[in-house]
């Protein structure tokens, strides 16, 4: 295959996708399987970050169903990357999404990070219009903590002009 004449001088490698089972980490992950297309040598590399544990998650004994709704996320990914013709691999990776993509990143020498960026919840939105503060967002503290360019899809909003 070819690359498209719009990017003849990228040279992406390695692209860190963060897959949630979302609109957005579809989105971003069809933006990074077009960019791998084109350039043949690169590798996707999908990370799952489910959430951390809640203080009663801990005590108790874990059920699979988190776990293996990270494998499906990630498996569906895979195939669709398979599918495009394009070399990924997965990780599963618990934590914070900003922190742990960020430091997955630097630990696999990606060149470039494709994040999926969610709306508050109703109740954050209600707090935000009362108080006049914003929430510190994943793409917020992604930019802050990795070097490299950062692509974020963000969620739509609908109803705002």
């Amino acid at each position: 295959m070819e690359a498209q004449p719009g990017l003849v001088g990228l040279v992406m490698k390695r692209m860190l996708v963060v897959v949630d089972g979302s609109v957005q980490a579809r989105l971003a992950l069809d933006q990074a399987l077009e960019i791998a297309q084109a350039l043949p040598s690169s590798e996707v590399l999908l990370l799952n970050v489910p959430p951390p544990l809640s203080a009663w998650q801990v005590r108790r004994p874990l059920s699979h169903t988190g776990r293996e709704a990270s494998e499906r996320v990630t498996a569906v990914a895979l195939a669709r990357a398979e599918a495009a013709g394009v070399r990924a691999r997965s990780r599963i990776e618990a934590g914070e999404t900003a922190e742990v993509a960020a430091k997955i990143a630097r630990d696999e020498h990606c060149d470039h990070i494709f994040l999926p960026e969610h709306g508050p919840t109703p109740v954050a939105r209600a707090l935000m219009t009362l108080t006049g503060l914003r929430t510190n967002t994943a793409a917020s503290r992604i930019l802050s903590l990795s070097r490299l360019p950062v692509t974020v899809i963000a969620h739509e909003r609908h109803g705002e002009a």
